[in-house]
């Protein structure tokens, strides 16, 4: 339920003797995108290519200015063979690899972090436009961020400063992946991890629907590990046993932190509770109100759909329409 490094998009340096028609080529006939500059990372995912047409500034072509920026959705490979054509044509006067990038998911204290690789691989610290300035494919280019990376990242996803590495792109991405949790440790520093145990009350027995919605998001947010679950019975009162699913997760999450997902996850849109999910730290069982402490006249429903706003935000659309149908099919089992 973690992943903590993947790649970037892989992006070619194109020159061309008329850049309005390869770009018109790209769009029309490989259903390509012109993007901004800026925005070339959100609309471009692990298995997409980015398209720089570049202008060479010296004779010994080592370096350029970025005139266009294009998201293809296809492999590299797979568009680097469709523009060999485009070659003989005349369309295409030379074609490169860019900077490799390479993404790597931490969390706490991410400028930690960064500085931490930065001594081990010798590599410089920039934005990462400047990173990305007159690179080729020799050049590899590392990002940190907090959020889960399997999918399209913003620039404001990731800490401000990138890393350069003039390396071996397979190499680097192999140790990083060997060392990925020790630099997760390193950024969540002395808080640790958290070893909870989430349990699941549902009076109405669909308890199937509901784990399958909780690990649906517990996934998509990457937050840790499930370490076990188990049926066991609850006696709220004298006489009352009640059936209880537990899940215990292993997190760099803060258990406030993970009261506030199942909190949001308690309530519908529309105000309708249709869950109990408990949070409990060593036995000792995290109250939702410790996520309010600070504020005034807390009414809890308010706060539950105001949670469970901010949580949809940070979920993409197709994980968003999985829940929309779990929880139709919840309401099936009691309305």
């Amino acid at each position: 339920m973690v992943s903590l490094v993947r790649s970037g998009p892989r992006s070619l340096l194109i020159t061309s003797s008329d850049k309005e028609q390869l770009i018109q080529y790209l769009c029309n006939d490989l259903g390509g995108a012109v993007v901004e500059m800026e925005t070339v990372m959100k609309r471009s995912e692990e298995n997409h290519t980015i398209v720089y047409i570049i202008e060479y500034e010296n004779e010994e072509k080592t370096r350029y200015k970025k005139t266009d920026a294009l998201v293809v959705f296809l492999d590299p490979l797979v568009l680097a063979c469709k523009l060999r054509e485009m070659i003989r044509h005349g369309l295409v006067q030379t074609m490169r690899s860019g900077p490799q990038v390479l993404i790597l998911r931490s969390a706490g204290n991410l400028g930690a972090v960064i500085e931490k690789i930065k001594e081990d691989f010798e590599g410089e610290l920039s934005s990462f436009e400047e990173c990305g300035e007159n690179g080729f494919e020799d050049r590899t280019i590392i990002g940190i961020t907090d959020k889960p990376i399997y999918r399209s990242m913003a620039a404001d996803d990731f800490h401000p400063q990138f890393l350069q590495i003039n390396d071996d792109y397979f190499k680097i991405k192999q140790v990083l992946r060997r060392h990925s949790i020790k630099y997760l440790n390193l950024g969540v520093g002395s808080k640790g991890w958290s070893s909870l145990e989430i349990r699941i009350y549902d009076s109405f027995g669909a308890y199937e629907l509901h784990y399958k919605r909780l690990l649906t998001v517990l996934d998509a947010l990457q937050i840790g590990l499930l370490t076990g679950e188990s049926w066991s019975k609850d006696q709220p009162r004298a006489l009352l046993f009640i059936d209880v699913y537990s899940i215990r997760l292993l997190t760099f999450y803060s258990p406030q932190e993970v009261k506030r997902i199942l909190f949001g996850l308690e309530y519908l849109e529309d105000g309708r509770r249709i869950i109990d999910y408990d949070l409990l730290e060593n036995g000792k069982k995290v109250q939702w109100a410790s996520l309010f402490k600070k504020e005034k006249n807390v009414v809890k429903k308010e706060k539950a759909i105001e949670t469970r706003g901010d949580l949809f935000s940070k979920l993409s659309d197709d994980t968003i329409e999985e829940l929309l149908e779990l929880e139709k099919e919840i309401l099936k089992t009691r309305y």
